[in-house]
């Protein structure tokens, strides 16, 4: 809806299988940063991800479909603070939609693993 485009499924069982396959998807992309971590290589740096399922239904959208929205955890918590929302500037009015998203995945994410719409991951390049 347009109140909250996140997935939710009916079965908790479903709703973390989904996560999970999610979760492997985007891991394996990066898998290496974790072997230049344990190794000290040059650019074995992480950082801290939080991810959803999405299937944003906004009126002024021309599509809608599944995304997986990934975004670094402290750029998220900023997503929390309303004025910090107020304050974007976008290229395009529609793109204010993403802002409103993030901000309620901020929400969701603030209730915990528990809320079961979100989960966090490490990655790096």
């Amino acid at each position: 809806t347009e109140e909250d485009a996140f997935i939710k499924l009916r079965d908790d069982g479903d709703q973390t299988f989904m996560l999970i396959a999610a979760l492997n998807s985007l891991s394996s992309k990066y898998s290496d940063i974790f072997l230049r971590e344990a190794m000290d290589l040059e650019g074995g740096q992480a950082r801290k991800f939080v991810f959803a399922v999405t299937n944003e239904k906004y009126d002024r959208l021309n599509i809608t479909k599944l995304r997986v929205m990934v975004i670094a955890e402290d750029l998220l918590e900023q997503f929390g603070d309303p004025s910090f929302v107020q304050s974007l500037n976008f290229e395009y009015d529609v793109h204010d939609v993403r802002a409103k998203t993030m901000a309620k995945m901020a929400e969701h994410y603030q209730k915990g693993e528990a809320d079961g719409t979100t989960k966090t991951l490490y990655l790096g390049l």
